[in-house]
């Protein structure tokens, strides 16, 4: 493709119809100052002029690279100016500009020999931009006048504002007085109501106080008078206690009669069952033993020999021994009942027969009687025992020997 046939098909003209095209919708766009319209002219005027340079200049007189440079510089300012119209930000104006002075430097770079129609489309430019120009001051002129009647508007309502604002303030600070006044009644109402119920709460108190210590008074002489009734009664519950715990030393000492009257009923009746034991066994040990012997006489050879005298009589001569043997301890265990049966029947008896005596001669009558018992020595008479009992001791171990003679006759 030759030099010409490139610069006739190159996209800038494209780029500078759709730039133009994104010009006039943001002109039409609302809110515009006439410094951004002043911009917008400024580049939509060079791109005009841009694109009138580039149709009637020479090909072979401009080069690739610089119709190339000006394509992307118009394509920036085209991507500027759609954000401008997306966001209205004038830092977008801003950065098209700076490739607009980019495009002013390329247009000194491009040969264009001026003619008398192409002064003529200048001239024609200048006016329209003057046009423009006088529009727009038309147009901020009428902005102006109606935000001066907008800013009278509202310093008349800002003035009625103020007075309304005013005229409540008076009226809230009258129903404030109100307010204050009312609450300086109620107050003092409220005062002088609680001065009152003091007041009464403490004649109330007093009076409820004065019953209180009366009420005391007649309680303490009360306890007082329940506790005088109470210590009489203490005492006679104590004098009682003292008569109990005598009937309970005698009812206790009763029972420790019993106690040791019943320890000896148990070894009897031990005794008594060993013994059983013992005689039963020594029966059937006999019976053995008779059968044994009646056995060993049928059978005796007609000469002696000791080797047959051993075999024969040595297992009945064993048999004999332990029939002793467990007679022995039958009659002994029959002895050991005895004793006890008889050491029980004694301590059961010995009540009734020193019953006529005072307490402290038959606690002492049973401390003898019981030494007497379990040792078998005769108590010696000392002074002691003349004093307490009042007996003489000559007498003393006759009637200890009469008690157990009594007792021995009714054991039997």
């Amino acid at each position: 493709m030759s030099h010409a046939e490139v610069l006739q098909n190159h996209p800038v003209r494209d780029k500078i119809r759709e730039c133009n095209q994104v010009i006039s919708e943001i002109s039409k766009m609302d809110g515009i100052t006439a410094d951004q319209e002043l911009q917008m002219n400024r580049i939509h005027t060079v791109l005009n002029v841009l694109n009138t340079i580039i149709e009637k200049t020479d090909p072979f007189l401009l080069a690739t690279n610089t119709i190339d440079n000006i394509s992307n510089n118009v394509q920036n300012i085209t991507s500027y100016l759609v954000d401008f119209k997306n966001s209205c930000n004038n830092a977008q104006i801003i950065n098209a500009l700076s490739y607009v002075d980019s495009l002013c430097n390329s247009l000194g770079m491009i040969y264009f020999p001026l003619k008398e129609n192409e002064i003529d489309s200048i001239r024609d430019s200048a006016i329209s931009f003057r046009q423009s120009l006088a529009q727009h001051l038309r147009h901020t002129s009428k902005e102006a006048e109606e935000t001066w009647e907008l800013i009278k508007t509202n310093r008349e309502e800002i003035d009625s504002l103020a007075g309304s604002i005013s005229s409540e303030q008076q009226r809230l600070t009258n129903i404030l007085s109100s307010i204050q006044r009312e609450y300086d009644n109620i107050e003092a109402t409220r005062k002088k109501r609680f001065e009152n119920f003091l007041e009464e709460l403490n004649d109330s108190q007093q009076n409820e106080f004065n019953k209180l210590m009366v009420k005391f008074k007649e309680q303490s002489d009360q306890i007082e008078n329940d506790r005088e009734v109470h210590r009489l009664n203490a005492e006679e519950i104590l004098h009682d206690l003292g008569s109990y715990s005598e009937k309970a030393k005698q009812i206790l000492g009763t029972l420790s009669i019993d106690s040791h009257a019943a320890g000896y009923k148990r070894e009897a009746d031990r005794a008594w069952r060993t013994k059983i034991v013992f005689y039963t066994i020594t029966g059937l040990l006999f019976v053995l033993l008779m059968i044994s012997a009646y056995w060993n006489s049928l059978h005796s050879t007609a000469q002696f020999t000791w080797q047959s005298f051993a075999s024969k009589w040595t297992v009945t001569i064993a048999i004999g021994a332990a029939v002793t043997y467990f007679a022995r301890q039958a009659a002994r265990q029959e002895q050991i009942e005895r004793e006890n049966r008889n050491m029980q029947l004694q301590i059961a008896t010995i009540d009734p027969y020193i019953e006529i005596f005072e307490e402290d001669e038959r606690k002492e009558i049973k401390k003898q009687l019981v030494d007497r018992i379990f040792t078998g020595v005769r108590p010696e008479s000392s002074k002691d025992s003349e004093k307490n009992l009042g007996i003489s001791p000559i007498d003393l171990p006759k009637l200890i020997d009469s008690v157990g003679n009594v007792i021995k006759i009714n054991n039997k």
